[in-house]
């Protein structure tokens, strides 16, 4: 192999023939927006030529950069990310032979303190679900079913009317959704075995599905002129694309 080889040079061989086969799509896609941000920094170093301390002052930079998209600082996550994407890189750089050893490894330490994660205790669920019956059916069915089944945003972006079982209240989750910045929505099986499984929903849950399935059939039938389907997914837009995972504003349900 070419030792000479510089990083740039081996990310796109690594784009071209390794990632494709071994990444899923949105990992990929992940992976791209990391590239970008190191490549300025790291791009015209010989892989042989890498050294620890380049990798720390790329994150230490990072740091100090802001989201196009929030006009925050860059998070710790994302720093981290990064980190991760050099590391698997520069891994198959080892395994196709350019590299001896991964320089990379060892190199990221977490800055500042970690956010504890905030659990809500039952009486904000409960104002959190006495809120959400004032929005519309489909956030109010979308956010009570996470509530009530614990499954992750994607996963119930993921669901079709024909996962769900009524004479056994239950639901198969088999897909997951995935939204990445300047991509289109990918729809994907499950990542294991244990992603691959069954909930189970109350008697109450069980009425307001229903209900809002009724709204989703005659949405179908007086906007796009057509029956619905048990392959149209639960929580679509118009021409049965699924929705993306995203967030609704949940401060002012605890206001007041």
């Amino acid at each position: 192999m070419d030792r000479s080889t510089t990083l740039a040079q081996y990310v796109q061989l690594w784009l071209r023939d390794i990632a494709p086969d071994k990444l899923a799509k949105s990992t990929l896609a992940r992976d791209k927006q990391d590239i970008d941000r190191f490549l300025p920094y790291l791009g015209g170093y010989k892989l042989t030529d890498l050294r620890p301390e380049h990798f720390r002052k790329l994150y230490a930079e990072l740091r100090k950069q802001t989201s196009q998209n929030t006009g925050m600082p860059l998070s710790e996550y994302t720093v981290e990310g990064v980190h991760a994407c050099l590391c698997g890189i520069l891994s198959d750089a080892m395994e196709g032979g350019f590299l001896n050893h991964n320089p990379a490894w060892r190199t990221y330490k977490y800055s500042g303190k970690r956010k504890e994660k905030l659990i809500a205790d039952e009486e904000t669920m409960q104002k959190i679900i006495t809120a959400l019956e004032n929005e519309s059916l489909k956030y109010e069915t979308y956010f009570k079913l996470i509530i009530a089944t614990g499954m992750r945003r994607g996963e119930c972006c993921g669901l079709k009317w024909s996962d769900i079982d009524y004479e056994r209240k239950s639901i198969h989750i088999q897909r997951n959704v995935v939204k990445i910045t300047g991509e289109d929505i990918i729809v994907k099986d499950t990542k294991t075995a244990a992603g691959d499984r069954y909930v189970y929903f109350s008697p109450e849950m069980e009425s307001l599905l229903k209900e809002y399935y009724r709204e989703c059939v005659w949405q179908a039938d007086a906007y796009e002129n057509r029956k619905l389907t048990e392959d149209d997914f639960v929580f679509r837009k118009p021409a049965n694309k699924c929705q993306a995972p995203k967030g609704i504003f949940l401060k002012k349900f605890l206001q007041n």
